[in-house]
């Protein structure tokens, strides 16, 4: 299985990237972390083989759960069949995860988003998702300096991806949550708003929501 092959651009939690798959799409996040690392093992300077393992395990820890939709992490390139849990079924994996069994997700996921970033700095995404399990964490744990990190790869990402995002000329079919700037950014001015703006931070908030509602402005596209 190769999870290069995974289009990771899935933004925020829960939210569909094109269609769902017709067939059953969710597998047990045992199988997919374990089918994650055993990819990153021979393939250990792929920056998003490390974000998508660090996303499996966000979601884990988030949503709390024991299985995940595919479509929760980024849509697959191979048919739903092909990823069968060698005769376990999603079914056997039902129920709520212990305190214990979820606790192990957020370390991972830290662990592995870090990587991602590394190998690939310039990427905005990894540093979104950076972002999120900085977040996700502080929100469990209630740990001020993990919403300062969170706040610090939110401002990272929106100002790797702006750029970019600024070049469209329609708005995007998916939708503007799906852009990298557009979470980042709102993501970033909540936080800091949330916690009490600091220093150049209310002249960022205020740039950023100039940004986004440029953005925002921009004609819808034609249907292919």
């Amino acid at each position: 299985m190769n999870f290069v092959r995974f289009t990771a651009l899935l933004i925020g939690l829960g939210m569909v990237m094109g269609a769902q798959p017709a067939r059953s799409s969710k597998a047990p996040v045992e199988l997919l972390a374990s089918r994650g690392g055993a990819y990153i093992k021979t393939h250990n300077q792929d920056a998003r083989g490390y974000y998508i393992l660090a996303r499996i395990h966000y979601l884990a820890f988030a949503l709390d759960t024991k299985t995940l939709n595919y479509y929760q992490i980024g849509e697959l390139s191979e048919p739903v069949s092909d990823f069968s849990p060698d005769g376990a079924a999603a079914s056997d994996f039902k129920g709520v995860m212990s305190d214990a069994e979820r606790a192990v997700h957020l370390p991972e996921a830290l662990r592995h988003a870090k990587k991602a970033t590394e190998l690939d700095p310039e990427n905005g995404l990894y540093q979104l998702g950076l972002a999120r399990v900085y977040e996700v964490g502080q929100l469990a744990q209630d740990n001020a300096e993990w919403r300062e990190n969170a706040i610090h790869y939110y401002l990272a990402a929106y100002q790797l991806s702006i750029e970019a995002d600024q070049k469209l000329r329609t708005q995007p079919l998916s939708g503007f949550a799906f852009l990298v700037s557009y979470e980042a950014g709102n993501s970033y001015s909540r936080l800091v708003k949330q916690r009490g703006m600091k220093g150049s931070e209310q002249a960022n908030v205020d740039l950023i929501k100039k940004r986004i509602a440029t953005l925002e402005k921009l004609p819808r596209g034609p249907i292919p």
